[in-house]
């Protein structure tokens, strides 16, 4: 049986948490590849949460200083701590992406620029009826790739 898991400083040299692939010694493998290794603290900002929050619809939200790529975001209507049904979980490229979620009638937008903007515009502004549902709660993941 191979040994597939370090919580601590790697025979390579750092320190972290080490998951290797099945049938793949965690020890005897680089602590920064990605062929070999499930998970690998070594590789720094792999879905590490950059911003989150509430908006209102129409809010562009910039992510944090020094994101220069496109985030991965998570979204949902939302009432209070009541979440809507279908949330929606979206990436974008610099080529930008406009997604609806299923079920709601928000839209989010990616506005580009550096660091990346984001907006979630209504697409049936009033008298619609949305069960309560006014607000925007995201959660922006960084997901660079190396």
């Amino acid at each position: 049986m191979t040994d597939r898991v370090i919580l601590g400083q790697h025979p390579w040299g750092p320190t972290g948490l080490f998951v290797s692939k099945p049938g793949v010694s965690v020890g005897s493998t680089n602590p920064a590849d990605r062929t070999n290794l499930s998970f690998s603290t070594e590789w720094g900002q792999v879905a590490t949460i950059i911003a989150q929050g509430t908006v209102s619809p129409g809010t562009v939200v910039t992510m944090p200083s020094g994101t220069d790529y496109w985030p991965a975001v998570w979204w949902c209507p939302v009432s209070g701590n009541t979440l809507q049904p279908g949330a929606w979980w979206q990436t974008a490229s610099s080529s930008g992406s406009t997604q609806r979620a299923f079920g709601t009638i928000y839209q989010l937008t990616y506005l580009g620029g550096n660091p990346c903007q984001i907006r979630w515009d209504d697409l049936a502004p009033g008298g619609v009826d949305r069960a309560g549902f006014f607000d925007i709660k995201y959660v922006a993941f960084g997901l660079r790739v190396n």
